[in-house]
């Protein structure tokens, strides 16, 4: 997937692809996605980019305790949809962008955008939030957009964005 010819994101399936090659360790690194559609998250959902199996997350988790996402996704101004008790899209990301999409759940568990980014000093931008807008509605029992430990030398980016009027931000 290039800026030019992107990897296209049609349904949920294709998002559980992308999960699972994350898992199995492809990072995507400098690869590009675009939505085609809406998608619904399907139910017991994993977030693309997570935590190796019986790891917990901590600010010195070194990096064999995760499988990131570093590519770029362009929601293309389309609904992503969570399922209420569900993880939203992303989970680990470093280096990653996530442009241009609107999220809806009526009860995320967790965090609205990006549940942590993996502190990996070949990024000089951990993640990029870019025109991404939480829709009237939803409820996130964590923070609005990422979850994470800042460090003071980590640089995430959050710009263009917004959470509209009745978004319940945490529990």
């Amino acid at each position: 997937g290039t800026k030019e010819q992107p990897y296209l994101l049609s349904t949920s399936e294709n998002l559980k692809d992308l999960s699972d090659a994350v898992a199995s360790g492809e990072t995507f690194s400098g690869k590009y996605f675009k939505f085609t559609s809406d998608i619904t998250l399907p139910d017991n959902w994993t977030p693309i980019g997570s935590l190796k199996e019986g790891e917990k997350f901590t600010p010195s988790l070194n990096k064999s305790g995760f499988n990131p996402f570093s590519g770029y996704i362009d929601g293309d101004n389309h609904l992503l949809t969570v399922p209420k008790g569900s993880k939203t899209m992303l989970g680990a990301v470093s280096g990653g962008k996530l442009s241009n999409l609107n999220i809806y759940g009526e009860q995320i568990d967790g965090y609205g955008v990006v549940e942590y980014y993996y502190v990996d000093r070949s990024y000089d931008v951990k993640v990029e939030i870019d025109n991404v807008t939480l829709k009237s509605g939803t409820h996130t029992k964590m923070s609005g957009f990422i979850g994470g430990y800042a460090s003071g030398v980590d640089n995430v980016i959050i710009k263009n964005s917004k959470i509209e009027k009745g978004v319940i931000i945490g529990n």
